[in-house]
């Protein structure tokens, strides 16, 4: 499995619980950063790639960043993990 860490600041996160409820990944909120965005770790298998594509083009058309400094759509932070149940 793979992870997509989403940063996403709090005047968004209930509309993104919305769409990531919509889209039925499983995740978890780790806390905030230094800019007050909420930390969502969002857990998919390769067959789900079309999913986190659909989450991050909603962030791109729905969320503003005070520092938009980094546009990438994968993150360095972005993560890979064994899940043996897979």
């Amino acid at each position: 499995m793979k992870i997509k860490v989403f940063e996403i600041p709090s005047r968004n996160m209930a509309e993104f619980a919305e769409v990531l409820s919509k889209v039925g990944l499983d995740n978890e909120i780790k806390g905030t950063n230094e800019d007050n965005e909420v930390l969502i770790n969002v857990f998919f298998k390769p067959s789900q790639r079309e999913s986190i594509l659909d989450l991050i083009e909603w962030v791109d058309e729905h969320v503003s960043y005070e520092d938009e400094e980094d546009d990438d759509e994968y993150d360095d932070d972005d993560e890979e993990y064994d899940d043996d149940d897979n």
